[in-house]
């Protein structure tokens, strides 16, 4: 497969990622990623930071050129050690409602959005019926791949996440995150309401297509995030109007189904407990002579603040599932879970027969070892993971990421949960915000079989991993071990919170014996994992927000709490 897209772990996704990228995207790092077998990387662009726009001159940023040698240094540098640079864009970007930009060109103005947890973030789109919209896109795409000449490519999302063009958080169906502002069908934007979503995100790429095509020869990546939001499956409306000479790539997961205890439940995100293909991906594929795919294979919303989930026999499943699908190449992370691990690792060694790759990656990560017990260990994990109970409400909501931290209260808020992926203070309380398709009890079931299976298989990982080669190995060992060893850490703090939750309700003002019962049990799980925390830089990060959503100070602060609530 070609390519294979990974990501560097420590660049920021919200910073200016051309501005930092020569300190992150050395000669060392680039052979670190691709002895792990990745042949490219992707960056996040801004297309108003990296061009100059005589169309519209207020687009155009004063460190513009400054960004531009940036990358032609770091593109020169992967090239070198044989890894190309793709950029990922989400356009055209909306500037802000406050952004002075709006005071000069309301003329441009399109569909507005209010930021569902940011209101100084709410935006109008740029309307790309217009005119001048047209002419700056077509402009700026140019000169971008006439000042990168040797990008490897582009990927781009015309669906959701950042406000674009008019129809770009216009829902005309239910999400399965029940996004769906009221009275949705149509953009306000009078011009975009009498075109369709299809019609629109085809001219936009044609941009990116022609000059691609004028330029270098980039590959443009056009990547079916959410399309789902205007057509059902397999949104071949949009697949259809897209320009001669784009490549698809389509959500692995996204849009598939899973037996979950006696019924079906849908997987419309990453995940590590399902293997694929979804049934989106497979009705997408179909229409279209090259695909890639897009996965994550380290870590997903699952459990993000930790280095991996040691799935390692869905990951080969996975892997067998995109050579049966002919896929073409894979973007196997997002701007999270992309540290290189044991996962990363496995992804390299593929080879169909699923005992020789499991005696190959155990070997070749952790020397001479006990190949029976760690794959066993493996195949187990996994079975723990198909009894999560996976919801979009649940791993967008749920302090599943900062659990280890989270307090335990008897006071009730009735606060908002946030996003599962930024900071939070405080920290929301609502947790029935987060079961989605779930009630609380089936919730608790699902987390009572996850962590139980998990740990069942923990202890002979642990030894089978104990210290012994030496070297690299010896530190693959203890990176491994402290990961699995945090994972039923967070999982037992997840069932203890919902636990918690459901036993105080909106109404319990001291500890009976139930309640003291589960914060005793919790209080002993905090103050096991606190040395791993301390010890090991990795756990509680979350990638995507560089922060930790929990750490040692934190989980001390709960200590503390829990020791003073118990008495």
């Amino acid at each position: 497969m070609h390519p294979l897209i990974w990501r560097a772990a420590h660049i920021d996704f919200y910073d200016d990622e051309p501005l930092n990228a020569p300190d992150v995207y050395t000669a060392e790092r680039f052979g670190k990623i691709r002895a792990h077998g990745f042949d490219a990387v992707w960056l996040r662009g801004r297309l108003r930071e990296l061009t100059d726009s005589p169309v519209i001159p207020d687009l155009t940023d004063p460190q513009q050129a400054h960004r531009i040698e940036n990358l032609r240094t770091v593109i020169r540098r992967g090239r070198r050690e044989g890894v190309g640079v793709y950029l990922f864009f989400n356009e055209p970007l909306a500037p802000f409602k406050t952004d002075p930009f709006w005071q000069s060109h309301p003329e441009l103005q399109g569909e507005p959005w209010t930021h569902p947890v940011k209101p100084d973030r709410n935006a109008f789109s740029l309307c790309t019926s217009i005119q001048p919209v047209k002419d700056y896109m077509r402009g700026a795409t140019a000169d971008l791949f006439k000042n990168l000449p040797d990008l490897a490519g582009v990927i781009l999302i015309t669906a959701s996440e950042y406000h674009t063009h008019c129809w770009s958080h216009t829902s005309r169906l239910v999400l399965s995150d029940g996004y769906r502002k009221e009275g949705e069908g149509k953009p306000t934007c009078p011009r975009c309401a009498e075109r369709e979503p299809a019609d629109v995100v085809a001219e936009l790429v044609g941009f990116w297509r022609d000059a691609a095509g004028g330029a270098s020869g980039g590959r443009v990546m056009v990547w079916n995030w959410s399309w789902s939001m205007w057509y059902p499956e397999p949104q071949r409306e949009v697949i259809n109007a897209l320009p001669d000479g784009v490549e698809l790539m389509c959500d692995f997961e996204r849009g598939g189904h899973r037996d979950w205890f006696d019924r079906s439940i849908l997987v419309d995100e990453y995940s590590l407990g399902y293997i694929g293909p979804s049934e989106r991906f497979t009705k997408s594929r179909v229409c279209v002579d090259t695909v890639h795919a897009k996965l994550q294979i380290g870590t997903t919303h699952e459990i993000a603040t930790v280095p991996n989930l040691p799935l390692i026999g869905n990951l080969h499943a996975k892997l067998c599932g995109l050579q049966e699908q002919n896929v073409s190449g894979a973007m196997c992370t997002w701007n999270f879970g992309t540290l290189l691990t044991l996962n990363t690792f496995a992804f390299g060694r593929f080879q169909p027969d699923r005992d020789l790759f499991f005696h190959d990656v155990a070997t070749g990560y952790f020397g001479d070892c006990d190949v029976e017990t760690i794959s066993a260990a493996w195949l187990g994990f996994a079975d723990a993971f198909a009894a999560y109970p996976f919801d979009m409400a649940l791993i967008y909501r749920a302090p599943i990421n900062m659990a280890p931290a989270y307090p335990l209260s008897l006071e009730y808020r009735d606060h908002r949960m946030g996003p599962a992926w930024l900071v939070h203070e405080p920290w929301g309380d609502r947790l029935d915000d987060c079961l989605g398709c779930f009630t609380l009890d089936e919730v608790i079931r699902g987390f009572e079989a996850v962590t139980r299976t998990w740990r069942e298989h923990l202890p002979r990982y642990i030894m089978a991993l104990a210290p012994g080669p030496g070297g690299e190995y010896d530190q693959h060992r203890r990176e491994e071990r402290n990961t699995a060893v945090m994972i039923g850490h967070q999982l037992t703090s997840v069932l203890h919170l919902f636990r918690f939750h459901q036993w105080r309700g909106r109404g319990k003002d001291t500890l009976d014996d139930v309640g003291r019962t589960i914060v005793e049990a919790e209080l002993a799980n905090v103050e096991a994992a606190l040395p791993l925390v301390e010890s090991d830089p990795r756990l509680g990060l979350h990638l995507e927000c560089q922060a930790y959503l929990y750490d040692a100070p934190r989980m001390r602060t709960k200590i503390d709490a829990l020791r003073n609530l118990r008495v």
